[in-house]
């Protein structure tokens, strides 16, 4: 089980691409999806809340939820997922799925290395041969918590060919940290569209998430850094005009192709400092303070906070 905050969409574009909404419609339009789906939960709204908390049986069946919320004309935004944990007896536990993927052999390895990042053990593996082709039936026990964005990333990798099954299994010990990515975001830091000029710059970067013509706004996170730092930058930089004419200043500019995020796939690559903004029209990953000097004083709060701590525990030590 997953729960995740949804918010009205409070971005500089709401209502531009869609309908914008308060919560307490997106409330009412959550209340009438949970009459037809027993395993959607909508906890109460406290008064003067901005958030509504959704919990539902994992990352594809939210996902489809907000997918078709998105597709009857409403903006939001939602948080990272996060698991139902239980404590017992002083321990925490959370939930491990029991995983069976049917893939062609030729996929066997990557799938494999895929799961086992997210902390899957592999618990049995069949091979059987249909026609000339030989499959493998894998077996995996992995969190909840390890498997959020991993349908979609298996999909992608075997081509659409795999066919996967899920089911709840058990409780078991908290497993730690799953690390999403150790890279930072390039954040945008103007308001306008996006140029060709300005994003074959930033290509050297690292990986970009938007193309020219994509409105943005200060706060968009508009690809990963090749850095663990995060940078901001101007995507919306116009070609300075002049009088020069040659080959070089007028040649075509080619960009690499964007990465494109579904619901679950954004949900799943997002940190605790980010949402991700669903409309009909894009699907955005954007920081959840917009005011980049804002971001700067919370993070030097953090760290400030974590040095304290740190320093306590030595105390701590020393007694």
């Amino acid at each position: 089980m997953l729960s995740i905050e949804l918010y009205p969409n409070d971005s500089p574009l709401r209502g531009s691409e869609g309908r914008s909404s308060n919560i307490n419609q997106l409330r009412d339009r959550l209340i009438k999806e949970s009459e037809n789906d027993v395993a959607l939960r909508i906890d109460p709204v406290a008064k003067n809340s901005r958030s509504i908390k959704v919990t539902g049986r994992g990352d594809l069946h939210l996902g489809v939820l907000f997918e078709n919320m998105r597709r009857e004309g409403l903006e939001f935004m939602v948080t990272p997922p996060q698991i139902i944990t239980r404590a017992i007896n002083g321990v925490l536990y959370e939930p491990v799925e029991k995983v069976v993927v049917e893939v062609n052999e030729v996929y066997e390895r990557g799938v494999i290395d895929l799961l086992q990042v997210r902390k899957a053990s592999l618990v049995d593996c069949e091979k059987t041969i249909k026609g000339n082709d030989a499959y493998c039936k894998l077996v995996f026990e992995i969190t909840s918590r390890g498997f959020i964005g991993c349908r979609s990333a298996i999909m992608s990798d075997t081509r659409g060919t795999a066919i996967i099954h899920t089911e709840f299994l058990k409780y078991d010990k908290f497993k730690g940290s799953i690390a999403k990515t150790s890279r930072g975001a390039i954040i945008a830091m103007t308001e306008g569209k996006a140029t060709a000029y300005a994003l074959a710059e930033l290509e050297r970067k690292g990986k970009l998430f938007i193309e020219p013509g994509n409105a943005v706004y200060p706060g968009t996170v508009i690809g990963e850094h090749n850095l663990e730092a995060d940078v901001e930058v101007n995507p919306c930089k116009q070609k300075r005009v002049t009088n020069v004419r040659t080959h070089t200043h007028d040649e075509k500019i080619l960009l690499a192709p964007a990465k494109k995020f579904s619901i679950d796939e954004a949900l799943s690559y997002i940190r605790e400092d980010e949402v991700v903004e669903v409309t009909p029209k894009s699907i955005r990953i954007r920081k959840k303070t917009l005011d980049s000097q804002l971001r700067r004083r919370m993070r030097k709060n953090d760290k400030y906070f974590e040095s304290q701590a740190g320093e306590s525990e030595k105390a701590g030590t020393h007694e």
